[in-house]
């Protein structure tokens, strides 16, 4: 070390040796017999340092390149859809599992993600986006283990509830004859959307949420000594097939369309009610038998106990004897008559069989006939959301989410409308009002399931 490097207390310097070897090298001369040797160590010694620092910049352009490379493939990742494979059962190949034959049937996501179906359960994977999926669990006990991921969003429908999910493991059972809903939570974060739930009950690990909405009951209590949910591997998949278009015996092609349309019903301010849609073919009604009892005459007020029993047919995935009934019946007759609960039972049956203009043409009509009411607000939260399944503008959805809003602000489905905006203004460059509903969703859902998508667009902000 020298003697300026002890002075200023510091670490040696790496050019201090040639430093000295070039004041040598001067005070010799180039006559000196020790020039020519200084002059070579010299040299020796800058060529060292060069090789040195290029080394340092390759390493650090490798790097480079490799951080690059992975935020790449992030980028690339966050913008692909899931796939999924479903083994132990026979699916159709639009996601939808009739009945789990096995002890246990596993659908397994590409992010690693994996779902476990029970003996007799009935499900369907109704949609898969880049952040996660949607599905519907129609009978049976289903155990998840959604992988946490950033901007991950699940949902999980169970009769009239809905399940948020963003990365956790709980078990969902659901009886639609019994109307029962039970939600074991095992780790995590999950809300549950639904009747009484007053815009949504959060759970924490080691909690159960039962319900009962034919019995006004709802309680969330400690998690009994329950069994350990099985198993479930979670490995995520190399190559899965992504889902495919609905085949011939998927529900959308098996009931015949209604016919008679009811009068249009406008929309919210600004948006024309949709066209009615063409009268069917009367010989498709004949196309698959009907029960005796609905062969009455078309057009005829419905009797007290038409659609007695169509909630227990719907809890058991039986759509079509719902719609075939409806149709023979008579559509116009069922939309003018039927009563509010019955007439959601049909709207979940069309939404559920792919009939999209039926099920908008009956939540129309229950907000038509039964304005006020929570179900008209449902239905109105209802068709947005078919606006958007059906992957129609943004503009169309919007005006429905704010009228359910404005309808029942603190109704079952507020949190999800209030993040359904969000997303639809937060995909505009600058959107002044994405940025106030992200806000205002923080503030009064801060452990919801649009809260990362939240924070992105506060954070986002110019």
């Amino acid at each position: 070390m020298s003697d300026d490097d002890k002075e200023r207390g510091g670490a040696p310097d790496p050019l201090a040796p040639l430093a000295d070897l070039a004041r040598a090298w001067a005070d010799a001369g180039p006559q000196h017999p020790g020039g020519p040797g200084a002059w070579a160590e010299l040299d020796a010694g800058l060529t060292r340092q060069v090789r040195r620092r290029r080394a340092q910049w390759a390493l650090a352009g490798a790097l480079g390149l490799v951080l690059v490379a992975a935020a790449g493939r992030g980028v690339w990742l966050r913008h692909q859809r899931l796939t999924y494979a479903i083994e132990g059962a026979d699916a159709r190949t639009d996601g939808y599992i009739p009945r789990v034959v096995e002890p246990l049937a596993r659908v397994r996501f590409s992010d690693g993600s994996e779902v476990g179906l029970e003996h007799g359960s009935r499900a369907w994977v109704v949609a898969t986006g880049a952040d996660g999926a949607q599905l519907r669990l129609e009978d049976g006990r289903a155990h998840f283990a959604v992988v946490h991921r950033p901007h991950a969003h699940w949902t999980v429908e169970a009769g009239p509830f809905v399940v948020s999910v963003t990365g956790t493991k709980f078990d969902v059972e659901w009886s639609g004859t019994n109307d029962r809903l039970r939600v074991h939570l095992r780790s995590g974060v999950v809300t549950v959307g639904g009747p009484q739930t007053r815009g949504g009950v959060t759970l924490l690990p080691g909690q159960v949420l039962e319900a009962r909405p034919d019995e006004g009951i709802l309680r969330v209590e400690p998690a009994p000594a329950d069994p350990p949910a099985p198993p479930l591997r979670g490995a995520p998949l190399e190559k899965a097939s992504p889902t495919a278009a609905p085949s011939a015996t998927s529900p959308s092609a098996a009931a015949p369309p209604l016919t008679s349309p009811p009068p249009a019903v406008p929309g919210p301010a600004g948006e024309p009610a949709p066209p009615p849609p063409p009268a069917a073919d009367p010989r498709l009604l004949h196309a698959a038998p009907v029960r005796p009892r609905a062969l009455a005459l078309a057009g005829a007020p419905v009797a007290a106990g038409f659609g007695s029993d169509w909630r227990a047919e719907i809890a058991r995935g039986e759509f079509e004897p719902i719609l075939h009934e409806a149709a023979a019946r008579g559509t116009e007759s069922c939309l003018r008559s039927l009563p509010s609960d019955r007439l959601a039972v049909l709207g979940d049956a069309a939404r559920y069989g792919g009939q999209t203009d039926l099920a908008r043409r009956v939540l129309q009509a229950q907000r038509a006939r039964f304005p006020g009411s929570s179900a008209a607000a449902e239905a109105t939260f209802l068709l947005g959301r078919l606006a958007e399944d059906a992957h129609e503008p943004g503009s169309v959805a919007l005006p429905w989410y704010e009228r359910y809003l404005k309808e029942a602000p603190t109704g079952v489905y507020a949190a999800e409308a209030l993040g359904r905006q969000m997303l639809i203004l937060g995909g505009r460059a600058n959107d002044q009002r994405a940025r106030e509903i992200a806000r205002k969703y923080l503030e009064g859902y801060p452990r919801g399931a649009y809260v990362a998508q939240a924070r992105e667009i506060l954070e986002g902000a110019p």
